[in-house]
């Protein structure tokens, strides 16, 4: 989905470059998604608080469902504020608003691929140095990056599964816009 510098407002730094490929999110699978955090943060908070009968490992589960969605549905809802597009990609490199505050330059791109967990996938990036670009170690999302790699994947994802695109639509211009700049680089003359 191609869009202009539009829509990115005007606070947003740094500008979006004119052809940039934009994917916002798809408001209906983030309702799904937040609806459902609701429900495990009331599931929660009902068998830590309200079941009388819950025995310690009932109001442990209990504990996790309310601490671990209501940890992912402040999360969510953060997201509905970011101002224009969430996942910009053009001749410069790639910049999803959800994990980095600046845009990650092609040249810092190792790789990027796809993964699976269950049922959702995403996409791996691999990054020369992830350091500058993960998200503050303080926030939710933080924690998660720098937890990536214990589990067997990068630091930075992209998670595709609220944007409206699929995971190998986003790939496949990942790929467009990185074999360009690799292309037309300064290492390209040395080949």
């Amino acid at each position: 989905m191609e869009s202009s510098p539009e829509s990115a407002a005007a606070g947003d730094q740094p500008e979006q470059a004119p052809g940039a490929t934009t994917y916002g999110l798809d408001r209906p699978t983030v309702f799904l998604i937040l609806t459902l955090n609701v429900g495990f943060v009331a599931l929660g908070l009902y068998l830590v608080f309200l079941n009388r009968n819950a025995d310690l490992h009932e109001q442990l589960i209990g504990l996790f469902c309310a601490g671990f969605f209501g940890l992912t549905l402040v999360t969510w809802v953060a997201d509905l504020f970011i101002r224009g597009p969430i996942l910009v990609i053009d001749a410069g490199g790639l910049w999803d608003k959800r994990m980095s505050r600046q845009p990650i330059p092609w040249t810092q791109i190792r790789d990027a691929y796809i993964r699976k967990v269950k049922y959702t996938r995403f996409i791996n990036l691999d990054l020369v140095d992830p350091k500058p670009y993960l998200p503050s170690p303080l926030s939710f999302r933080g924690l998660l990056a720098r937890l990536n790699p214990m589990m067997g994947y990068s630091a930075m994802t992209v998670a595709t599964l609220p944007l409206a695109g699929s995971a190998q639509e986003i790939l496949s211009t990942i790929e467009r816009y990185r074999g360009q700049a690799v292309s037309s680089g300064p290492s390209s003359s040395r080949r």
